[in-house]
């Protein structure tokens, strides 16, 4: 799974309704006298909803300053320097005067000992922060021996990332649960729900449903809040429902790939990109699945999230599958993908001879299981 590390300074939303206009005001040490910094959310903007925020400014006199307006309470927002300067701080900004002071430093980030002023929800933060720094001791150790293993491609670390991987998914899942019953009211509790929380509980979405009830009923109401409601409904009545809808996917080759191709067979779909470490450590592991089944009228079908065709490309020669790939090459942003409501990989689904699901968000454990179970 692509992961990406925020330090976080989140802003605690008193009233849950409020929107309107942000004015954010720092101040530089001479260090960055006359340096362009920027304002935005262009990627870090999770719920569709926010207004997009790109602004840049040159700091003058040891100051800078950004307004804006809001739609939602808070939006996630990178403050950065101009390159070649080397500068990044991401923290949450409200509808109302936030201060940032930004030191000099003689560390490689020149704005990582920024400090945020009339931010009361930092506090709150810094109580997760607190209860998540052995999961984040763990994490970062964990991307060494990921980067490790993209360096080396050392067989022998493969289950090691895999399975831990599913561990520390799984601890930092519980950690933020606790924090969400805890703290019903905090915005940052709705945020965590909605962009890591459900992502990880969206298989089991009457799970998913109690987390949420959990929240303020005004958090509740916030627009993001209901777009996520409808994302634990959808997925609900696709999980009833158990029909594979139709596709028509380009494979590697141009040609366009339908399930009609695998009409009357067991299709066995592998969600996957070539950035995700996780999903490339599990390739042996589906190989074996694939071999002991594949004469026993299973087919499978590779399904990538990548969004650079030279990247797939290159990770199907490389890894040989024996089984069909397909990309749309839209990220997580595909037709197919969003049908599905694929938020993280590796993930599996298991259709049957009928074209319904029978697994859905499996493991490849889960998938060789079925498969023992009806052979």
């Amino acid at each position: 799974m692509k992961q990406t590390i925020f330090l976080l300074a989140i802003v605690f939303i008193g009233r849950a309704n409020a929107q309107g206009t942000f004015e954010f005001t720092g101040t530089a040490g001479t260090q960055l006298e006359g340096k362009k910094i920027f304002l935005s959310n262009k990627y870090t903007e999770y719920s569709k909803i926010e207004n997009n925020i790109l602004d840049s400014c040159i700091i003058q006199n040891g100051s800078f300053h950004f307004t804006g307006s809001l739609k939602n309470p808070a939006t996630l927002v990178s403050l950065y320097l101009a390159r070649p300067d080397n500068g990044i701080k991401q923290f949450f900004i409200e509808s109302r005067k936030i201060n940032i002071r930004v030191v000099n430093s003689l560390k490689p980030n020149l704005l990582d000992s920024s400090v945020l002023e009339n931010a009361p929800v930092a506090t709150q933060q810094k109580e997760l922060d607190l209860a998540r720094a052995d999961y984040t001791k763990k994490n970062i150790e964990f991307d060494k021996r990921q980067q490790l293993f993209f360096q080396t491609a050392n067989d022998s670390l493969k289950s090691v990332i895999l399975n831990e991987y599913q561990l520390l998914a799984k601890e930092e899942t519980d950690i933020l649960i606790k924090f969400i019953k805890k703290h019903p009211t905090y915005y940052v509790s709705l945020f965590w729900f909605c962009y890591k929380v459900t992502d990880r509980m969206i298989g089991q979405p009457d799970s998913a449903l109690a987390v949420f009830k959990q929240l303020d009923p005004k958090l509740q109401q916030l627009p993001e809040a209901q777009a996520v409601l409808q994302r634990i409904s959808n997925k609900k009545a696709l999980m009833q429902n158990k029909t594979l809808p139709e596709f028509s996917i380009p494979d590697t080759s141009g040609n366009l790939i339908t399930a009609a191709k695998f009409k009357n067979k067991y299709l066995l779909i592998d969600f996957w990109a070539s950035w995700c470490g996780p999903c490339i450590a599990d390739i042996p592991n589906v190989k074996k699945v694939y071999t002991q089944f594949s004469n026993k009228n299973l087919e499978m079908l590779g399904v990538s999230l990548d969004d650079k065709k030279e990247n797939w490309l290159r990770a199907v020669k490389k890894y040989e599958f024996p089984w069909t790939q397909v990309s749309e090459l839209k990220g997580g942003n595909g037709s197919f993908i969003k049908a599905l409501d694929i938020r993280y990989i590796p993930q599996y689904y298991l259709v049957d001879p009928q074209g319904k699901f029978v697994l859905m968000g499996a493991s490849i454990d889960q998938v060789q299981q079925y498969m023992q179970k009806i052979n």
